[in-house]
């Protein structure tokens, strides 16, 4: 306190130099953090001889607290069925993938936290020991930054990464880090944007995103909507189900959408 009490009181150019050490500090802990990274050796997952140990223990982390389409795909896999794999889900606490999954002794929850999360990464490596998890499978970029701060901290597992958007990529070492078995990407698209960042194309591989339709046609079915919106019984209807984004295209479906009505 006497520390910041200082600075405050000290003259305007004095204050200017401070702010200028303590920027250039934090860009020079960033640049080591990545170099640390970038140099972490790869690791492998073991199968012991036992039948008993051939149990696959995976971990998801998805960061995101709203409910979307990487969510839902996170939301089947960890409900999945799955012949020797054991499965948990790390999120958000509060968030809509953990609501819909409470309560669950397989997921793990933790109270997300703007910029570079100690805490969080401490947890997450404390639940990989402790739950003897073999393979991690990263479902966002936010995900992405917790891994690889546990891995400062001591975690020597390996990981996939779950491309399900088409952004560019920002950070490419985060995809041509030695840790990454495999990057799964939802579309051709997404891998194409994808190859661009790294060299390792062999790691890429696309898996579409499964919708289980007889889940929702068993609701919906004797919903009459052309008669709910007065919509002719003569006319198409064509409807969209996606966020409001950009790469969505949504006013190229709109366009399609009235020749189609001409």
């Amino acid at each position: 306190k006497s520390l910041i009490h200082l600075v405050q009181t000290a003259p305007k150019t004095t204050r200017i130099v401070y702010k200028l050490f303590r920027l250039i500090a934090i860009c020079i802990l960033g640049c080591l953090v990545r170099y640390a990274i970038r140099k972490l050796p790869l690791f492998t997952i073991h199968r012991g001889r036992n039948k008993k140990t051939m149990t696959l223990k995976i971990l998801h982390i998805n960061c995101n607290k709203e409910w979307r389409g990487g969510e839902y795909v996170v939301h089947e896999i960890f409900n999945g069925q799955f012949n020797q794999c054991e499965q948990y889900l790390f999120c958000p606490a509060n968030s809509e993938l953990a609501n819909r999954n409470t309560p669950n002794t397989h997921l793990f929850t933790y109270k997300k936290r703007m910029g570079v999360d100690v805490a969080g990464a401490l947890q997450l490596k404390k639940i990989i020991h402790t739950k003897q998890i073999q393979l991690v499978h990263l479902h966002d970029a936010q995900a992405q930054n917790l891994f690889y701060l546990a891995c400062i901290f001591g975690v020597k597992v390996s990981a996939v990464i779950h491309r399900h958007v088409n952004y560019p990529i920002k950070s490419a070492w985060k995809y041509t880090n030695n840790r990454i078995l495999k990057i799964i990407c939802v579309s051709k698209s997404v891998e194409n944007t994808v190859h661009k960042y790294t060299l390792h194309k062999q790691k890429t591989i696309v898996i579409y995103s499964g919708i289980d339709i007889k889940k929702y046609s068993a609701n919906f079915a004797s919903i009459d909507l052309k008669k709910e919106l007065g919509i002719p019984k003569k006319d198409y209807l064509i409807g969209i189900v996606s966020a409001l984004e950009i790469e969505k295209n949504v006013e190229e479906f709109c366009k399609i959408a009235q020749l189609i009505n001409k």
